[in-house]
């Protein structure tokens, strides 16, 4: 979604959000039986691809030359895929040649937000997250006589996650994050100063030079 603001409007509003779920799934239940005099092949495959991004611009009014309101982009990702091979207890399997179980998942993602500022335009925060939960799995509870090999496999590829927060004359959200956690920091180390000296004046308080135990 994208707000433009306008009159007494605080900034220009960008936000983009994209979710993902899925489930992949073989599934042997109890009392089942497979018998091949050939080969057996379970196989449970799926793919995702999540693109996402938003942007803003801020600029220079140009009838009146004022600067335009700030920008605030934010875009994110979000998935949620399983996929799975799974034989119950009470199942069975038999082949005279090879078994093969497998599960496999590939992923990409891209997650990017941009500010663009023009002339005299407001600076903005833009932030990009994304998060990725999949689950790949084979499970092998049944009965397995087999002639030839093998094989129970689960594999997860992610080609690419990407997520991108950029801007000319804006600030990210990690650079606003770890400026915050920089004050934080410079909080606790002067906390610990001030505490060591009070320990310190608590230590040699009415003492002259002679009994001062920094000194004895």
């Amino acid at each position: 979604s994208v707000e433009t603001a306008t009159g007494s409007a605080k900034a220009n509003l960008s936000a983009g959000f994209a979710r993902v779920l899925g489930t992949t799934k073989v599934d042997v239940q109890a009392g089942a039986s497979l018998t091949a005099d050939v080969d057996i092949a379970l196989v449970a495959a799926s793919k995702t691809t999540v693109s996402m991004s938003s942007s803003a611009a801020g600029e220079t009014d140009p009838d009146t030359g004022a600067a335009n309101v700030a920008s605030i982009v934010f875009a994110g990702s979000t998935s949620d895929v399983t996929t799975a091979v799974n034989v119950a207890a009470g199942a069975e399997l038999q082949s005279d040649r090879d078994t093969l179980l497998q599960a496999f998942h590939s992923g990409q993602y891209d997650t990017s937000a941009e500010v663009t500022i023009y002339g005299a335009g407001t600076a903005g925060v833009v932030g990009a997250l994304s998060l990725q939960n999949s689950s790949t799995s084979v499970t092998m509870n049944g009965e397995l006589n087999a002639g030839g090999q093998v094989r129970l496999m689960a594999a997860q590829n992610d080609l690419g996650r990407r997520q991108k927060a950029s801007g000319a004359g804006a600030v990210s959200g990690e650079e606003v994050a770890h400026a915050a956690e920089a004050v934080e920091a410079a909080k606790a180390a002067l906390a610990l100063a001030q505490s060591h000296r009070a320990d310190a004046l608590a230590t040699v308080g009415g003492a002259n030079v002679a009994g001062n135990p920094a000194v004895l």
